[in-house]
């Protein structure tokens, strides 16, 4: 079983950003393209997808949590 770790993007510039709402949990079985989390900058809202089907191994931020660019999101196996 391969286990893929998924990141926080890099945002450039942007240096505050909250994960508002963790969408899976370990054990969760998740399709390409489903919403992992989703993260609040100053100027917007988004939602990292994951990146391939899978079934999530690990979560690693929980809500209200500040986080950067290459943070761990979660693993999927």
């Amino acid at each position: 079983m391969t286990i893929e770790q998924v990141v926080v993007p890099d945002f450039g510039g942007v240096q505050k950003i909250t994960v508002i709402e963790v969408f899976v949990r370990a054990g969760d079985r998740v399709e390409r393209d489903a919403p992992l989390i989703a993260l609040e900058s100053e100027k917007a809202v988004m939602e990292i997808p994951s990146p391939r089907a899978g079934t999530i191994a690990r979560v690693a931020l929980t809500e209200g949590q500040q986080v950067a660019g290459g943070d761990l999101i979660v693993e999927i196996a």
